[in-house]
């Protein structure tokens, strides 16, 4: 991205990262990825900015469901 300093495109974070570049946009999307930012229709990471980590699949435990019985 020409003109931004210090940050990179979701392509090039998705190549850096190894994940395919929609990937990137659906975790900048939900705000999964610190200082990211928007400019129009185009997301930019900062070049320093870490994969964010896995979630487990599947749906998160109730903790006030009793679990014996």
């Amino acid at each position: 991205m020409v003109g931004v300093t210090g940050f990179e495109t979701a392509e090039q974070a998705a190549a850096r990262w190894g994940v395919s570049a929609a990937r990137v946009r659906y975790l900048l999307g939900r705000g999964r990825v610190r200082g990211a930012r928007r400019f129009g229709p185009v997301w930019v990471v900062p070049v320093r900015a870490a994969k964010p980590e896995a979630r487990p699949p599947g749906r998160p435990r109730n903790p006030l469901r009793r679990r014996d019985g």
